[in-house]
């Protein structure tokens, strides 16, 4: 059975997250993936570096690193954790772009290739020689997809992270609970910029795809990560445009639905949340919490009329969420059709019944002991499939014999030549 993207050659320049997501999940799809790094410069993206102890970080020569910070756990030392998570199925590879010699190989590199992926910024992809309008003059159907912070203009080359990003889109305006709890705005502990923008750029370089098939011709994808964010909030920036109405944080509430909260339950720092859409939903949860008599109550009998007393039914619901534990709490407003869940932390996401029967995780194997789970794409198709097998990000230039030897026809005596001369 083939795969979606089965013969596509993606070339990924991309640091951090949302590109090097972009490709991983290309790959996924079944392209060859191969990441291409300096074979000097690498991992320096400020990052928590995961893969290896101190012991194997020496060994492979790594000095930026001092053995002493970064411990003997098998989990530290060599890949940063953004590496470690969104790399796998990927090739590694070292070429020196800045080089002309190395230049000339990245041309013989493009002309293989389907995509180019890279979110640098245009004087840094300039740079390293990966810049569209270099890229393309060796490949005119090559798709070259940059995911910049803010894309090609005024800000083009200003630096872009999701911390910065999630804050300057508007989506933390809306985060936490405002009013006098809190007075600043508040990031939502993942920056969502970064996998927002991977996923509309997959679809983006698909859509390219089916392009260039139809066409014959390559194309340039200019992708703003700022504005890709910004789009999520486009419920709230419609609210000010026809209503001069900005909106404010609103803590576990929420403005489409008649009653929702978050509720502790059975244990310590635990938590179930549930919503309540209408009449139907509120009579259930009454019965279950002993409220029934407020269904005949006018003060109560109506869902979108509760906030007013919000701090009594809060006070009810959680007098009954407290006795359950929250998977049990939830099973039982599951049970009677009111939407529910457990809160879960992040190792309880991994284990999550739902999750484990439908093989989300991934445990990778990495080396030197360490194992650790990576998400697999969510999605199913019928007629294809995704790898069965998930490998870790490798190490810088494992790849090499693969791409310059058997993709490229590069001779040992060439390959050992590039490697003295540092250029691979």
């Amino acid at each position: 059975m083939k795969s979606i993207l089965e013969g596509i050659r993606v070339l990924d320049f991309s640091i951090v997250w949302a590109g090097p997501y972009t490709a991983r999940m290309l790959a996924e799809m079944g392209a060859e993936v191969i990441h291409i790094e300096h074979p000097r410069l690498f991992g320096h993206v400020g990052m928590v570096r995961v893969g290896s102890s101190g012991k194997a970080a020496r060994v492979l020569g790594m000095t930026d690193i001092d053995p002493e910070s970064v411990g003997e756990a098998p989990w530290r030392g060599v890949r940063d954790t953004y590496t470690g998570a969104f790399s796998a199925n990927k090739r590694f590879i070292a070429l020196d772009t800045i080089n002309p010699e190395g230049r000339a190989i990245l041309n013989e590199l493009v002309r293989i290739s389907d995509v180019l992926i890279e979110n640098l910024t245009p004087d840094v992809a300039r740079k390293l020689g990966i810049y569209h309008e270099q890229v393309r003059e060796a490949n005119p159907r090559l798709i070259c997809c940059a995911m910049r912070g803010f894309g090609d203009g005024p800000w083009s080359n200003y630096l872009a992270y999701g911390n910065t990003l999630e804050y300057l889109s508007g989506l933390t305006s809306l985060t936490g609970y405002g009013g006098d709890r809190e007075d600043r705005p508040m990031a939502a502990g993942v920056f969502m910029v970064d996998p927002i923008g991977a996923m509309q750029g997959v679809a983006a370089i698909i859509s390219a795809l089916m392009y260039r098939r139809r066409t014959g011709k390559g194309l340039y994808i200019e992708h703003s990560q700022y504005e890709a964010a910004t789009g999520f909030v486009n419920e709230a920036v419609m609210d000010y445009a026809m209503n001069r109405r900005v909106r404010a944080p609103m803590g576990n509430k929420d403005r489409d639905i008649a009653f929702q909260g978050c509720y502790p339950a059975k244990g310590n720092d635990q938590w179930v949340v549930l919503s309540i859409r209408n009449e139907a939903d509120w009579t259930k949860v009454c019965g279950l919490i002993g409220k029934k008599d407020w269904l005949s109550d006018e003060n109560y009998k109506v869902p979108s009329q509760l906030e007013v007393r919000r701090d009594e039914v809060d006070a009810a619901i959680s007098a009954w969420t407290v006795k359950h534990r929250k998977e049990d709490a939830a099973r039982y407003l599951q049970n009677v059709s009111v939407p529910a869940a457990p809160v879960n932390n992040t190792a309880e996401a991994i284990f999550y019944p739902p999750v484990r029967q439908r093989g989300l995780y991934k445990w990778i194997e990495h080396a030197y002991g360490a194992t650790a789970p990576v998400p697999a794409m969510p999605v199913h198709f019928t007629k294809t499939t995704f790898p069965e097998n998930y490998y870790p990000a490798g190490a810088v230039g494992i790849d090499n014999h693969h791409v310059y030897e058997e993709l490229l026809g590069f001779s040992t005596e060439r390959i050992k030549e590039l490697k003295e001369k540092q250029i691979i």
